[in-house]
């Protein structure tokens, strides 16, 4: 990190997908809000997982869906220059009725 202030987006993506963020040592964008269709795109550069001492860039997506879901995603650039998706998670609110 360049000893930068996090901006409300690494913060609010922190406690999404976790510490993993700063631990690798990737350093965020402010990203990209659509408000047209509910994404924000946050774009990062950090080691590469598949040739040690390469950076690569990382992109993270999170859409809300409905107020009662959102996705998450994460995609590296590949060396042909095409992202390729790593993870995908759906977070589903669950409502006091299914919670015993």
């Amino acid at each position: 990190m360049d000893g930068s202030k996090p901006t409300p987006q690494h913060l609010w993506l922190q406690r999404v997908v976790g510490d993993w963020t700063y631990e690798s040592e990737a350093e965020m964008s402010p990203g990209k809000l659509d408000t047209a269709t509910d994404t924000l795109t946050l774009d990062t550069e950090g080691p590469s997982m598949t040739q040690k001492g390469k950076l690569t860039k990382y992109r993270e997506t999170i859409v809300v869906k409905s107020d009662d879901k959102r996705t998450f995603s994460s995609s590296m650039l590949g060396d042909d220059g095409q992202w390729m998706t790593f993870i995908t998670a759906t977070y589903k609110r669950v409502t006091s009725a299914r919670v015993k």
